[in-house]
């Protein structure tokens, strides 16, 4: 494989299509129920798309049970960011300590996670019409394209292994590793 990364998501994506056909398999060998499938589903498999593929092939109880375990999953990670960014912020203090006060906070806290959480309660609070709505998802779809498109910038390509994300027809010029004697 290229890089890491790229092993990384591809057999991310690879399982996760994988499970599509296989968990409905083996919870039919194991005699699972649909709620009991649905939440193996939602807790064993990665991306949201390929849990309700995977729990629509098990049934209607299935889904729903998916559904409710993935997004439990999703919610949680509110809480595992914070703790990490609490647990690196404390390796830091020092340097926090430098820091002026409107820059604190985010050594504890994650700007992203507090929009996110803002997006959350606007886009359940019904104060929003469809269309409002319909409009907020294309233009996750657009930041997402755009945040992907930047990977490739923030981790440029190490030029003595060669490793990094590249495109297919993208040539990368190597440097000469040094001489050990």
């Amino acid at each position: 494989f290229p890089s890491h990364d790229s092993s990384a998501v591809a057999l991310v994506a690879l399982f996760g299509t994988l499970s599509i056909a296989v968990f409905p398999a083996v919870a039919g060998a194991l005699s699972l129920n649909e709620v009991t499938a649905g939440s193996w589903v939602g807790a064993g498999v990665h991306d949201v798309a390929q849990v309700v593929a995977t729990a629509s092939v098990i049934g209607p109880a299935a889904l729903d049970a998916a559904i409710v375990v993935k997004l439990t999953r999703v919610l949680m990670l509110v809480f595992v960011v914070l703790l990490v960014a609490w647990l690196a912020g404390k390796s830091t203090e020092a340097q926090a300590k430098a820091l002026p006060l409107s820059k604190k906070w985010r050594t504890f806290f994650p700007p992203f996670i507090l929009f996110f959480l803002v997006a959350i309660v606007i886009g359940n609070s019904g104060w929003l019409s469809e269309s409002w709505l319909d409009a907020g998802v294309l233009a996750s779809r657009v930041f997402l394209t755009f945040g992907c498109a930047d990977i490739k910038f923030l981790k440029p390509v190490e030029p003595y292994k060669g490793k990094g994300i590249t495109s297919s027809d993208q040539f990368v010029l190597r440097k000469e590793g040094k001489n050990v004697s």
